[in-house]
């Protein structure tokens, strides 16, 4: 089986995110299929469930994970500059014999194909085998300093 590898912009990794532990993985799943100019993915459930998140088979679950990743937006604030930009990161949700329709806004969509160094990298199946939203949300803050922490050359240390 391939890998499915996430990249997921830092600023992203580090702001506060309301997502429930299966919109966490469903985001994550999306972001890790994005291709050029497409901005609407068709996720075969039976698939991804067999593979990743067994949580959603239930269709009252699914629905609440479509509902809730419709309705999450993502905002990024420079209050020196006095600006900002509110994303609704995915729309739309559809669910039809056994496929999830799912848009992503544009702008969104290419403001995470243009990011080059600034990004959190890591394997999909990493965050699919865990259990709880803040165990994913731990996981990549805690990744995120790692590989930042490595590119800078510094070890990471952990005091408990």
């Amino acid at each position: 089986m391939n890998k499915i590898i996430v990249k997921k912009p830092e600023e992203i990794v580090k702001m506060r995110c309301g997502f429930s532990e299966s919109a966490l993985k469903l985001s994550a799943y999306v972001i890790s299929i994005l291709k050029e100019n497409v901005y609407e993915y068709d996720i075969n459930i039976r698939d991804y469930l067999k593979r990743f998140d067994k949580e959603i088979g239930n269709f009252d679950k699914l629905y609440q994970t479509a509902k809730e990743i419709a309705t999450e937006t993502i905002e990024f604030i420079d209050r020196e500059k006095k600006e900002f930009s509110i994303y609704t990161i995915f729309y739309s949700p559809i669910y039809k014999n056994g496929v999830l329709k799912v848009k992503i806004d544009k702008d969104f969509h290419t403001y995470l194909l243009k990011i080059k160094n600034k990004y959190l990298k890591y394997n999909l199946e990493n965050v699919m085998r865990l259990n709880s939203k803040y165990a994913i949300r731990l996981y990549e803050i805690l990744k995120n300093e790692l590989e930042m922490r490595k590119r800078q050359k510094r070890e990471l240390e952990f005091r408990f």
